[in-house]
């Protein structure tokens, strides 16, 4: 049996190591963050949809679709588009066909697929080399290494492994998220969750947009998207060093940000501030080029954000890293089965993930255009318009 080094237990990695281990191909998933402990369900994380063609694929694939049906979501697939003053100008109620679910929900779920021997946490790679005869060395907290037949970057945006491949890097979008937690809306702030809805909502218009997603113990994400060529914004401009109250009263107030849109949305992010306990999370969002490729590499490769890391605009990026996850797979279960070369393998994975990686990811950079225009939601109302009414008017 080949070994086999998979750097990261997020959605893509560890749907790899589910579809191994159904056919007892060994592995060893290295992950720098610490095993989730009792807490981990509860604690505030965005929410997934997850696509029949891809996410929702590659559950079955797993043999996860029994357990996933059975968990209760927080976010329903309802979904709200309103323009900047807060008037809802789009909605549907969702067609079944892209439930959601949180990430930690998401992350146990395919983690109860795995023995738990197969990961080690706390493991920090902090280089992959080359180690001979197409092998590679994994070097784990600047000391230990191992040398490896495979090893596959499912490590993400800043990933240890892409180097090996590739000496493009990712790029500002233009675009900063700021996020914010509203917990126990419907009983703290009922109007909001009203506003808000069960599922997704945005604002949008300006060159900026406010989204907010349920979440779990009836709480509300609520995200900042601000367009900017400052890729610190918050930093760049000062507002880093206000406190809290200061900064929301800036935000709120000022033309150049959000001082012009509804007073409803004004107060959705009044409230995101007042209720935010550990600071701010400012993230500048990165992507990689829309037609990022390499020239294969025998031994190495990379899946989902290490890939083809792209902005939350189309929804796609987990749906994509998890379709990568089963194809990937899909292609090392035949080679080892066959006794073919796991090089070759790996080579009509990426020859086949390019050109869908690169189609997904150009559609990503459209609607981050669309969502972030100056005239929006226009755009994106009419997009959505063009497939037919939604189906809460059919």
């Amino acid at each position: 049996m080949p070994s086999i080094a998979i750097i990261g237990a997020g959605p893509s990695g560890l749907t790899i190591a589910s579809l191994l281990h159904r056919n007892n191909i060994p592995f060893t998933i290295y992950e720098l963050r610490s095993k989730p402990g009792p807490s981990f369900l509860s604690e505030p994380c965005g929410t997934l949809d997850l696509h029949v063609e891809s996410g929702l694929y590659a559950l079955e694939a797993c043999g996860l679709m029994s357990k996933f049906r059975g968990i209760s979501s927080d976010c329903s697939e309802a979904w709200m588009i309103a323009d900047k003053h807060g008037v809802v100008q789009y909605s549907d109620d969702g067609n079944g066909n892209r439930p959601e679910i949180s990430r930690n929900t998401l992350t146990d779920l395919l983690l109860s697929s795995l023995p738990k021997e197969s990961i080690t946490w706390q493991q920090k790679v902090t280089a992959v080399k080359p180690a001979g005869n197409d092998k590679w060395s994994v070097e784990i907290n600047g000391s230990g290494t191992k040398a490896f037949d495979l090893v596959i970057g499912a490590d993400g945006a800043w990933s240890k492994v892409r180097p090996v491949l590739t000496d493009v890097k990712p790029h500002f979008s233009g675009v900063n998220c700021i996020t914010l937690n509203i917990p126990e809306i419907n009983t703290k702030y009922p109007k909001l969750a009203t506003m808000v809805g069960t599922g997704t909502y945005s604002a949008s218009g300006s060159k900026k947009a406010v989204g907010v997603q349920r979440g779990s113990n009836k709480s509300a994400r609520i995200y900042l998207f601000i367009s900017s060529d400052k890729e610190h914004f918050l930093k760049n401009t000062g507002l880093y060093s206000l406190s809290l109250d200061e900064m929301q009263q800036r935000l709120v107030s000022e033309e150049e940000y959000f001082g012009t849109w509804g007073d409803n949305v004004k107060e959705l992010i009044r409230t995101g501030f007042k209720e935010e306990k550990g600071g701010i999370n400012e993230m500048p969002l990165y992507m990689l080029p829309t037609s990022h490729t390499w020239k294969h590499v025998p031994g190495i490769t990379v899946v989902g954000d290490a890939a083809h890391l792209m902005t939350p605009f189309a929804g796609e990026g987990v749906n994509s890293a998890m379709l990568d996850a089963v194809q990937l797979a899909e292609q090392i279960i035949e080679a080892v089965k066959a006794g073919k070369s796991l090089s070759n393998a790996v080579e009509e994975y990426e020859e086949d993930m390019f050109p869908r990686a690169k189609s997904i990811a150009e559609k990503t950079w459209s609607n981050l255009n669309m969502i972030l225009s100056e005239d929006a939601p226009r755009g994106l109302v009419k997009f959505m318009k063009s497939h037919g009414p939604p189906p809460n008017e059919s």
